[in-house]
Parts: structure tokens; C-alpha cells; sequence
């Protein structure tokens, strides 16, 4: 009796993702070549990418979105608390996984692996053990460096715990070409937020001299 190898179901899970027109467009691309491609928002589905764009705009930014095919029966899942690939069974299973998987990979946000949940308990942990066993207890000039160091990278697990509730996957409807810097998009906030620490420094400093005036330095007076 002739034995038939069972085929495979392929899954993948991947750290947060940042997902831009082009990658979007390389994904649909190589799912039309099997199969039609159906993309879904939380309220409507569209049968194409100009759809999709027409709807939430050119410079929209979504946290919701699956593509679909069937025969064979892919699904890629993009929200808010994950982005994950599934690939049914079939001929082209392993070439649509190979594809599939190179973008999406390549869409993880740098050092996809710090926002593991491991990572973000270990960090705050790793840190108030080094300051009060090791850091606190030496003068040294570096080891005050490292000690603010340490605390200023303890701020990472607010943020990763952010990511991985409200941003795993973020699609933006640009092209990366397109992006603008975070000193262009938040020009004008963070001057307004310098202004404002400047003036509060200075005010600060007007009061504190009102109510808590600085006694003058006196010199002794040189002996003859």
C-alpha cells in the first residue's frame, strides 16, 4: 500500500508589526496569484486595495485588518492585540509561506523579541537589583551613569505593555517613502514643550528666590 504523505497547516504568530502601503500591496500581490483576496476592516469588506485606500484615505493610519483568501484558505489577521498567519494545507502552501512570512517579518518592529511579556517582567526587575546590591553602594561617576541608565530603560516595559495591548499591528496607508520624522510630525509640540520648561525652570527659580533667598557667600578677609 502506497503511503501518502499528510500535508501540512502552516501558523505564525509575530511581535508588533508596522505595516506600510507597499508591503500591504506585496502581500495581496502574491495572494492573487492563487486565489481572490478578500480585505476586511472592522465594519466593511473590500475586494481590492484602491477600495480599501478610497475608503479610510491615503494618509490613514489602521489598527484593524484581515486578509483572506480561499482555495487555498489563507488568513492573516492584523489587530489591535495580535498579528498572526494561517495557511490551510495544499500545494502551495510552503511557497505562499515563504512569501508571506518574509514580509511579515520584515514588518516587525525593531527588536521584535523585547516586547515579550519575558523581557518587559525581567527589565524593572534586572534593574532595581543591580541598583540597590551593586550600583547604590559605589561613588563612582559611572556607576551613578549606569544606575539612571538602568531606571530611564525601566520606563520600556509602560510602553511595550502599550504595544503589545493597543498597537500589535499598525497599517498605514503610506508608503514609506512618504513618512515624515518624528522631529517634522512633532515640530511644533516639542517647542511648544520646551518653551514651557523653560519658563517653568525660570519661574521656578523667581520663587524659590522670593521665599528662600540665597544667603550671599561671605570671604574672610585675608590676614595680614
Amino acid at each position: 500500500m502506497e503511503k501518502v504523505k499528510r500535508q501540512q497547516a502552516f501558523w505564525r504568530s509575530y511581535g508588533p508589526v508596522v505595516i506600510w502601503w507597499e508591503d500591504l500591496a506585496e502581500i495581496v500581490s502574491a495572494l492573487k496569484q492563487h486565489a481572490e483576496v478578500t480585505l476586511s476592516t472592522e465594519d466593511y469588506q473590500f475586494k481590492n486595495l484602491d477600495e480599501l485606500k478610497e475608503h479610510v484615505g491615503a494618509q490613514a493610519t489602521i489598527f484593524v485588518l484581515d486578509v483572506d483568501t480561499t482555495q487555498p484558505s489563507v488568513s492573516i489577521k492584523l489587530n489591535r492585540s495580535e498579528a498572526r498567519l494561517f495557511i490551510s494545507p495544499g500545494p502551495q502552501a510552503a511557497q505562499l509561506l515563504l512569501e508571506l512570512d518574509a514580509v511579515l517579518s520584515r514588518c516587525q518592529r525593531l527588536l521584535p523579541w523585547a516586547y515579550r511579556f519575558w523581557f518587559v517582567m525581567i527589565l524593572p526587575t534586572v534593574s532595581v537589583v543591580l541598583n540597590i546590591f551593586y550600583l547604590n553602594a559605589r561613588p563612582e561617576l559611572a556607576a551613578q551613569i549606569a544606575s539612571g541608565a538602568l531606571n530611564t530603560l525601566s520606563l520600556w516595559g509602560p510602553w511595550a505593555s502599550y504595544v503589545n495591548l493597543r498597537r500589535v499591528s499598525v497599517i498605514k496607508m503610506q508608503r514609506r517613502s512618504e513618512r515624515r520624522g518624528f522631529f517634522e510630525r512633532n515640530r511644533d509640540q516639542l517647542i511648544m514643550v520646551l518653551v514651557s520648561a523653560i519658563v517653568a525652570f525660570f519661574a521656578g527659580v523667581v520663587v524659590k528666590e522670593h521665599f528662600y533667598p540665597s544667603t550671599p557667600a561671605i570671604i574672610a578677609p585675608k590676614s595680614p
